[in-house]
């Protein structure tokens, strides 16, 4: 709308909107980086329509001005930000979403179960696209060895809390996410998560790995397919370090 209405009073027409748009990526990326850039990406797949439209209304309002109609551009300003008041005050919550990832592990299930890790505490190098979508993580405090146990995970940028809810030895290990404070809290709110073990019919255990969470960006067409991307190489990756584990002659983190 700016772009539109004061650029066209000053002249520079499309030619000034194609300055700020490139102002604006190069910020992101400076301020955000990778991250930004793919954010950045996604979001001018659906964005590019309310920018031109915005554009469209902004020169409809400087016309007006210039035939000495101020009240109308002024109007229409308002009534745009009511609108957005409007949507936001009245658009419900997105339904939560779960990814779900599966690899069956060439041991049995009692060493699968002991090989159990989570992201944050895998030594090896995240896969790109995690490490584009996430901040880094740092490593976690507390031990997931009974039913209530809490375990705080921590990111270069902030944490997330998690609360065991179940636990069946070789079986289960299920936990909510109680907190999470500077980590993607803008994009999804994460609700739990589990590792499922079963025998696999070829041999070796099948481990399975869930992520529920809840979307905080609209255009949904948009965002789920990096989302569930981004979920799916933590998963993959926690499933490698667990299948590099049994080599390991380390006593098991979790028992009950």
């Amino acid at each position: 709308f700016a772009s539109g209405y004061y650029l066209d009073k000053s002249g520079l027409g499309w030619l000034g909107s194609t300055l700020g748009i490139t102002t604006l990526v190069a910020i992101i990326s400076y301020k955000a980086g990778f991250s930004g850039v793919l954010c950045l990406s996604a979001a001018m797949t659906w964005a590019l329509v309310p920018l031109f439209f915005g554009a469209l209304v902004g020169h409809l309002c400087s016309a007006l001005w210039k035939a000495r109609r101020p009240e109308l551009p002024v109007a229409l300003f308002l009534a745009t930000l009511g609108g957005l008041v409007l949507e936001a005050r009245l658009t419900p919550p997105h339904a939560p979403e779960t990814v779900v990832t599966a690899r069956v592990l060439p041991m049995d299930r009692q060493a699968a179960w002991n090989a159990i890790v989570f992201y944050e505490d895998v030594d090896a190098p995240p896969p790109l696209l995690t490490r584009i979508g996430l901040p880094r993580p740092l490593g976690t405090t507390g031990v997931p060895d009974k039913v209530g146990a809490r375990t705080r995970c921590d990111y270069t940028t902030g944490r997330i809390e998690k609360l065991i809810t179940e636990l069946r030895t070789g079986e289960l290990l299920g936990f909510d996410v109680t907190k999470q404070v500077g980590v993607e809290d803008r994009s999804v709110k994460l609700l739990s998560g589990s590792f499922s073990f079963e025998d696999a019919p070829e041999g070796g255990t099948l481990v399975t790995l869930k992520t529920t969470y809840e979307p905080l960006l609209d255009a949904r067409w948009a965002w789920r397919p990096i989302e569930r991307a981004v979920c799916r190489d933590l998963h993959l990756h926690v499933l490698g370090a667990m299948e590099r584990q049994e080599s390991k002659t380390s006593a098991p983190r979790i028992s009950n």
